[in-house]
């Protein structure tokens, strides 16, 4: 190759250096571009002028010395996504008490101040936002686990949990983290141990996390979180005993069938009575919580076993009543 042609090249090479630089967040003026190009100050200043062509390159006056700089093109930023940046920060009170949560605020702010549309966001944190009432505890920046766990999920690393479950038991679980995942203000772990199948585990309950190898994250036919919780009512995994589920509520909760879906596969049929729902989900203790829930304008219709199994609940709340407290 001619040497004319071999230093066109280098040339080139080090204007696109330049604007790889500028999109890094670097700023430039005439004289610390002329260094990185090799040429007199002049020939910088004319080339960064021409940059200035592209989207998103601005020259502003830094002392006496012009200085360029690259910053994302507001246009690009919408309502669209500084909306969603809005219901995303609204979930930073799940992550109160550590590093994340001030995160999902300056994220926001972040596209609030890159969006032509910046003047319309007055008060934006109220007028779009996701309600939370309850959430975790366990959080705290010292001695929560919040960290390390997040760390082994990116890195794909397997863990080793000391977890206390529902009853109080400590346990200790080896497995692969694969998803952390917020249901109902509350954050869970879903993890597929060693010895046995997917398994969910409470986030608050969980006591200390320690790094162990690395593991293959599995396929999507392998391990799909939508797949998994497909046939479940919250975060329950029942494996097992999925079915059909049959209950009928009192008239008056009508037009809220109507209008509100509790799990994908809900059906329902109005009744002079009443209205029926049908699910396919399997039986757990977060669905007897939301059928007791209704009180008496629930019915339990099928499976027989459920509609057992809330007789009896039923039962014994009545006689929790049948005296003065204590």
């Amino acid at each position: 190759m001619p040497s004319s042609s071999r230093g066109r090249l280098s040339a080139i090479g080090r204007t696109v250096g330049l604007v790889a630089d500028l999109i890094s967040g670097k700023e430039f003026s005439a004289k610390s571009a002329a260094k990185k190009l090799g040429v007199e100050v002049a020939a910088a200043a004319r080339q960064l002028r021409a940059l200035e062509a592209l989207p998103g390159v601005t020259r502003d006056r830094g002392g006496k010395a012009h200085v360029w700089r690259y910053a994302q093109p507001a246009a690009s930023l919408g309502y669209d996504k500084v909306i969603a940046a809005c219901f995303g920060s609204s979930l930073a009170p799940v992550f109160a008490g550590t590093t994340y949560h001030e995160g999902f605020n300056s994220v926001r702010q972040w596209l609030i101040e890159r969006s032509s549309h910046r003047r319309h966001f007055g008060n934006i944190d109220r007028k779009f936002m996701v309600l939370l009432q309850g959430g975790d505890v366990g959080l705290e920046p010292d001695d929560s686990p919040l960290d390390d766990v997040l760390d082994a999920l990116l890195k794909e690393r397997s863990i080793r949990v000391e977890y206390e479950n529902f009853s109080g038991e400590a346990q200790v679980v080896v497995a692969d983290p694969l998803s952390l995942v917020l249901h109902h203000h509350r954050l869970y772990l879903v993890v597929r141990p060693k010895n046995g199948d997917f398994r969910t585990l409470r986030f608050a309950r969980i006591q200390r996390v320690d790094a162990l190898a690395r593991f293959t994250y599995p396929s999507e036919a392998e391990y799909s979180p939508r797949a998994l919780f497909n046939d479940s009512y919250g975060v329950f995994l029942a494996p097992e005993g999925i079915g059909q589920i049959k209950f009928k509520l009192t008239k008056k909760w009508r037009v809220f069938v109507k209008t509100h879906l509790w799990h994908a596969s809900q059906e329902s049929t109005e009744q002079p009575s009443g209205v029926v729902v049908t699910m396919r989900v399997g039986i757990c203790p977060e669905l007897m919580a939301f059928l007791l829930g209704f009180g008496a304008d629930c019915e339990v219709l099928e499976p027989r076993k459920l509609r057992e199994e809330i007789a009896a609940a039923v039962t014994k709340m009545a006689a929790l009543y049948r005296h003065a407290p204590g």
